[in-house]
């Protein structure tokens, strides 16, 4: 039921029925699947249907970024980076990058290159770091 409820979800965020979508994010079932979790996520960054809320936003990508979705792991690094709803961190940036990075993501690879100009040596390592501890508690508790 909860797929069907996803799947109705990303079809009515694609027609731009941002309440329909919503709706069927929202359900119980749907609440714990990474995708409707990286659309809601989407959604309050952006302002699609909601008031535009970054701190709900990465509420919603940190979900499901915890799910291992390279894509929301790659939005929470860059709303690390930006301030967006969380304080200012390069090096939790760098860290969920490198994790993404980890999941074949050669957009993450990028970015956490980019990210790289930013940091000094010891930071970088310290991601590094943090990154692998993350992965080894199966993404849980990383921040």
């Amino acid at each position: 039921m909860f797929a069907e409820d996803v799947s109705t979800g990303i079809q009515a965020f694609l027609r731009g029925e941002y309440s329909l979508a919503l709706k069927k994010f929202q359900t119980q079932q749907a609440l714990n699947d990474k995708s409707a979790q990286w659309f809601t996520g989407l959604m309050y960054e952006k302002g699609l249907g909601v008031p535009q809320d970054y701190a709900e936003a990465a509420k919603y990508y940190k979900l499901s970024a915890q799910q291992n979705d390279s894509a929301s792991q790659m939005a929470l690094a860059k709303m690390y980076e930006d301030g967006r709803g969380l304080h200012q961190d390069l090096i939790k940036a760098h860290m969920w990058m490198n994790i993404a990075t980890a999941n074949n993501s050669s957009i993450a690879r990028r970015e956490r290159d980019r990210l790289e100009k930013y940091l000094q040596p010891k930071d970088i390592e310290t991601a590094q770091i943090m990154a692998k501890k993350c992965i080894n508690k199966n993404l849980k508790d990383c921040d």
